[in-house]
């Protein structure tokens, strides 16, 4: 008679620990559990084990800007934000991450933005600081929220209204099970959308 060894369970690789450390905090455990192959119970553990906060499910109220102020967001986007879209690799699964933010030096300016998209601030060191000064950066990652500011900003947008619509096309056709090609070709356009050019101007 054969005794069954009792099943090990699944050691965590470097490669899903960087995905928790990446995606906690951004999307429900049950959708990081799903894509790691884990147990939501395997996820918390572990995201305990990596000395991570505990997960709060994001409450924001709505957005409530005039339209000169939304103007005036849609500017900031335009001349010190970026819209994106990153794509990583987990365990054979492919992952999406809408991604906002804005850039800047003046504190007063970043605490409006901060008021105004309900999103935190959180310091952004420069590379160069004999030439400029440290700044502030505002991200923008979850789904709800980034969808809610991009319709708010849209139609006062110039240099990013491509991206945004862009990004907005994504949420309608993506899925969270599997991928399909448009939403590939969304993340290049992307991509060739905010690639970086020569400078113009010595």
């Amino acid at each position: 008679m054969k005794v069954k060894k009792p099943q090990q369970k699944p050691r965590w690789v470097e490669e899903e620990t960087a995905y928790l450390r990446q995606t906690w905090g951004r999307f429900e455990p049950s959708r990081v559990a799903a894509v790691l192959g884990k147990s939501q119970g395997a996820v918390r553990l572990m995201a305990q084990r990596l000395c991570l906060p505990p997960w709060r499910r994001a409450r924001f109220s709505q957005l409530s800007l005039s339209s000169e102020e939304k103007a005036y967001l849609a500017g900031l986007f335009d001349g010190e934000g970026s819209i994106m879209l990153r794509k990583s690799f987990c365990r054979g699964y492919q992952c999406w991450q809408p991604h906002l933010n804005i850039t800047n030096t003046s504190l007063p300016l970043m605490r409006w933005v901060e008021k105004a998209i309900q999103c935190p601030i959180r310091a952004c060191l420069n590379k160069d600081p004999a030439r400029q000064r440290d700044g502030m950066k505002i991200d923008a990652f979850s789904s709800d929220r980034v969808q809610e500011i991009l319709r708010a900003v849209l139609p006062c947008l110039i240099a990013k209204k491509a991206q945004a619509e862009l990004l907005l096309e994504f949420y309608s056709v993506h899925q969270f099970h599997g991928t399909n090609s448009r939403e590939e070709e969304i993340y290049q356009e992307l991509r060739l959308l905010n690639k970086k050019g020569p400078k113009v101007c010595k």
